[in-house]
């Protein structure tokens, strides 16, 4: 028998999405529907995709498992969005009216619109406030279905101001959804070398080349590098000089062409190996010609993941991103020859392309009808083009995009009758359930956890919505995850709701009216650490998983050793910030304890003792998995300030620990 964890049944079709053979990537008529099916998972992965019948007679659901019923829905893979601009500051609402009256793009870009008014904006940001957009961002795509995106860079265009977005892309990765980086630093030439002498954009290749792209693919800040070759950005030539730069330094190639002219962009991208190249209004016969020749010669075979795209590397077939919102809302006449494309056998991909300019649109099921009634496309080419080819164009084919036993279980509940909805409707589509990893991320248009209540889903759903006896069987099972670090999370969590409890049976009664006013505040506090520790149980969670994939990765050559060295470090950097953050949190209920001690109900000593015991257990546990992180990590100044802080909480938490045992013995 398939042992699981999960099981999704009652759908009235599983789309699969899944490849008529490994090898097969331009057959999107068929979404591998099945009628009635039903998906099962294990430690979040697939493990049995198939009928109710073949379900029952060969998979068995763990006692604490869960079974979520789709109620005559249809589930899909999570959306794979290919292609955003997704960190920025501003809007640019009112380039629409500019637009409206007969103004290009062009036109709006000349006038101190466009690009570059969104550098401005973003740059007008601090790094936390840019995170917070991200994260965000990232909430409300996620509610609308899509679980792996890609983002760029690109509204910097300085050196201080393009690693602030990609750090803040990285200080997000924590989130459920699945975040694919690009540097995107020749988005336009930055404002400051528009001149002559050392300001000139030949400066600003320099800059890119020489310095930027060493730093960020040094880092690990980013998967792959994007150029947008067009009037009013960057030249062939330009383009060729800072590509070739990024594929000797491991990175995977993206390219913005043939979006406002014609310029070649195609072919070059075809001769560097490209994973995609985006937008393609402009792409004539013999670029169609040479997209397809190079999946007759390459196809799936060529590529492996981003990080082996070295000089001398198997080339990849470039994928077709196609980018139905921005035709949509600059009102193209000239549209991509998608049926051409899929003709000639071509994978095509369909994408958001948030941004602020020219594609305003978070939601993946707004861009499946455009792609049905601006390109010509089926509902079924549209869905695989947002799943399986979104996939393919990222490099991650191998392990999301499709529902197919072995990959991320990576799924979308969707409250419609029949798949074609998707494309058909308009307006907003129900999202009953995401799950990313085989956890419930999403749950009725909500991130779970985001309003500090886990969804109920048949009774169960993340781990902090599991009964007490639920979590102690998981936590006892010979699963990795969960682990000390979320009993650690757990147990903080329970320190705040003590805390909480002790102030308001305290505010409840009149004789201590006098200590009102500060104990107040002390119950808010505690509520808001109470539902962040919650959700750092399932987050430390997800941050081990994140190792235990990390691990996974092939070992085969020196390029996947050292991408699989970078991924490790980059996991197990997140894998200490998670308990980093639980420790924090945890002290500062202390803290809360102690602050309460002098003035609450004396009746309820023995509760903020043991919330004050709970709180420095939770600080311990969650030290223990740090350090035990740390030496993975890769930065030896992390370590020393995570162990530093860890230090002084320790010893301050100790200290109010025996402050309340004082005063209430």
């Amino acid at each position: 028998m398939i042992r699981a964890d999960l099981i999704v049944e009652g759908a009235a079709e599983i789309v699969t999405c899944a490849a008529r053979s490994p090898s097969s990537h331009s057959s999107p008529a068929d979404a591998g529907v099945i009628p009635g099916g039903v998906v099962a998972c294990a430690d979040g992965a697939i493990v049995f995709v198939g009928t109710a019948e073949a379900c029952r007679a060969s998979v068995t659901l763990d006692p604490s498992g869960l079974r979520i019923d789709a109620r005559g829905g249809v589930v899909l893979p999570g959306f794979v969005d290919a292609h955003t601009h997704l960190p920025f500051g501003g809007w640019r609402d009112d380039e629409l009216e500019k637009r409206l009256a007969g103004a290009s793009y062009q036109e709006i870009a000349a006038a101190g619109g466009g690009i570059l008014s969104t550098v401005r904006a973003t740059r007008a940001l601090t790094p936390s406030a840019l995170e917070t957009l991200v994260r965000e961002r990232l909430d409300a795509m996620l509610e609308a279905g899509t679980t792996t995106v890609e983002a760029k860079s690109g509204y910097g265009l300085s050196r201080e101001s393009e690693l602030v977005i990609l750090e803040a892309l990285a200080r997000a990765a924590d989130h459920p959804v699945e975040l694919l980086p690009t540097f995107l630093g020749a988005h336009v030439v930055g404002p400051e070398y528009r001149g002559g002498g050392e300001g000139s954009r030949a400066a600003y290749v320099t800059l890119v080349v020489e310095e930027l792209l060493p730093e960020v693919a040094g880092r690990g800040l980013a998967r792959f590098c994007d150029v947008f070759i067009d009037q009013g950005a960057f030249t062939l030539e330009e383009a060729r000089t800072i590509l070739e730069a990024a594929r000797r330094l491991g990175m995977g190639i993206r390219v913005h062409a043939e979006q406002l002219s014609r310029t070649g962009a195609t072919r070059l991208a075809i001769a560097l190996g490209a994973y995609s190249v985006d937008h393609l209004e402009r792409l004539d016969a013999g670029d169609v010609a040479a997209l397809a020749a190079a999946w007759t010669s390459r196809g799936q075979d060529a590529g492996a993941s981003p990080g082996s795209a070295r000089a001398g590397a198997a080339l990849r077939a470039p994928v077709a991103v196609v980018l139905p919102g921005a035709s949509y809302f600059l009102r193209e006449t000239v549209r991509p020859p998608v049926r051409a494309l899929i003709a000639a056998g071509v994978p095509v991909a369909i994408a958001t392309d948030f941004n602020p300019g020219t594609s305003p649109c978070l939601a993946m099921t707004p861009i499946l009808g455009l792609a049905c009634l601006l390109f010509g496309m089926t509902p079924d080419e549209a869905i695989v083009a947002a799943t399986r080819h979104g996939a393919l164009a990222l490099g991650v084919e191998d392990r999301v995009g499709s529902i197919e036993t072995g990959k991320q279980a990576d799924l979308v509940v969707w409250d419609v009758p029949g798949r074609r909805h998707l494309a058909y409707r308009i307006g907003p589509i129900a999202c009953a359930v995401v799950i990313k990893r085989g956890r419930i991320v999403a749950h009725e248009g909500r991130r779970s956890g985001a309003s500090g209540a886990a969804p109920r889903i048949g009774g169960l759903a993340m781990l902090v919505d599991l009964t007490t006896r639920q979590f102690l069987e998981k936590l006892a099972s010979d699963a990795p995850t969960p682990g000390g670090g979320s009993a650690s999370a757990l147990a903080g969590a329970q320190a705040a709701a003590l805390v909480e409890m002790v102030a308001s049976l305290t505010l409840g009664n009149e004789k201590y009216a006098a200590a009102h006013p500060a104990l107040e505040p002390i119950r808010a506090k505690a509520a808001v650490y109470r539902g962040e520790l919650a959700d750092l149980v399932d987050r430390d969670a997800e941050a081990y998983d994140g190792v235990v994939a990390a691990m996974r990765l092939p070992k085969q050559t020196d390029e996947e050793k050292a991408a699989r060295k970078a991924a490790r470090a980059s996991a197990l950097r997140y894998a200490a910030e998670i308990p980093l953050k639980t420790a924090e949190l945890s002290v500062a209920v202390s803290d809360l304890a102690a602050s309460a001690a002098p003035i609450a109900n004396p009746s309820a000593g023995s509760d903020l003792q043991v919330a004050a015991m709970l709180a420095e257990a939770a600080l311990g546990g969650a030290a223990a998995n740090v350090r035990i992180n740390l030496g993975g990590a890769g930065s030896e100044e992390f370590a020393a300030k995570a162990n530093e802080r860890l230090d002084a909480w320790t010893r301050r938490a100790a200290e109010n620990a025996a402050a309340i045992r004082a005063k209430f013995a």
